[in-house]
């Protein structure tokens, strides 16, 4: 089945997950002016081109439901929160359609790296800075961190997914129940190493009790408690930082050193076995003997 919304077209391909009320596709996008057959035999890697995307859609099964997101939107409209999905009409319910990416849940990739201060550090700042900047209303954005909905890239920034249960949708929550649930979920990643700083660790934690947090603002302040601005490290420091910038050079320039040194070694010993003399090393041992016409030889 393919739907129709303006000049879009959205081919579901395949069911991520079904929920009570709501389904979770996959599905291809069509451009207008494509043959629907032809753009969805087009070879295009996931997540890119431009001929076709793909997007998550939430086949939305109840009407109160599909009613309730509507109100919620339209609210958000009004604040200027202007919601990342796109409405679809179809002849078997409601659906809204979402841009997708390539899924890397933050829970299993982020484990599996060594977990140091610098990389804690990021994570969390990409984190808040991925929750600041979406303009989804808040009650979506809630629902986003609540099911822990976050996806890390490969150089470490942070972006959200919507493969969300609807049914879990709450209407009342606002930007103070988004802050304290991301504080939660960079606790979580506050833990180690131990070494990390914990000022600002045991300040957040007690904000969260305490559901202290009434804005993203006030979380961003105290962050920078725990992760305080670096200085400047000292010149060995720096040195070693640039030799482990540059190891992969300077080992392919001792490699290539190496291998001279190598060449000039076989060919004195095969000079010294045909001929029986060096004739490099004359240089260093006969060149003072005779200066012009006058020997140094007694």
């Amino acid at each position: 089945m393919v739907y129709s919304e303006e000049e879009r077209k959205w081919n579901p391909i395949w069911k991520v997950q079904e929920y009570e009320a709501n389904d979770v596709w996959v599905a291809k996008d069509i451009p207008a002016g494509w043959h629907s057959a032809k753009a969805l035999a087009s070879p295009v890697p996931f997540g890119q081109g431009q001929a076709c995307r793909y997007y998550t859609m939430l086949a939305i099964k109840k009407h109160e439901t599909a009613k309730l997101l509507m109100e919620i939107w339209e609210t958000g409209k009004k604040s200027g929160r202007n919601p990342q999905g796109q409405q679809v009409a179809g002849k078997d319910g409601f659906w809204v359609a979402y841009p997708c990416q390539k899924a890397r849940p933050l829970d299993q990739f982020f484990q599996t790296e060594a977990r140091s201060q610098e990389k804690c550090q990021k994570i969390c700042q990409s984190l808040l800075a991925a929750c600041i900047s979406s303009k989804e209303p808040w009650p979506v954005l809630y629902l986003i961190l609540k099911q822990r909905q976050i996806h890390m890239q490969k150089d470490g920034s942070i972006f959200l997914g919507y493969q969300i249960d609807l049914s879990q949708l709450n209407p009342d929550a606002g930007e103070q129940e988004c802050a304290i649930k991301c504080a939660e979920l960079m606790l979580e990643l506050m833990q180690e190493p131990s070494k990390m700083h914990t000022a600002g660790r045991n300040l957040i934690e007690k904000k969260i009790q305490k559901e202290g947090y009434q804005d993203f603002l006030e979380l961003l302040q105290d962050i920078h408690l725990d992760f305080p601005i670096q200085k400047k490290g000292k010149f060995k420091e720096k040195i070693g930082k640039f030799f482990r910038k540059k190891r992969k050079v300077l080992i392919r320039v001792l490699l290539a050193c190496s291998l001279l040194i190598g060449i000039a070694a076989f060919l004195m010993l095969f000079s010294q076995i045909t001929v029986g003399d060096i004739p490099f090393l004359r240089m260093f041992t006969s060149s003072f003997e005779k200066i012009g016409k006058e020997s140094l030889i007694q």
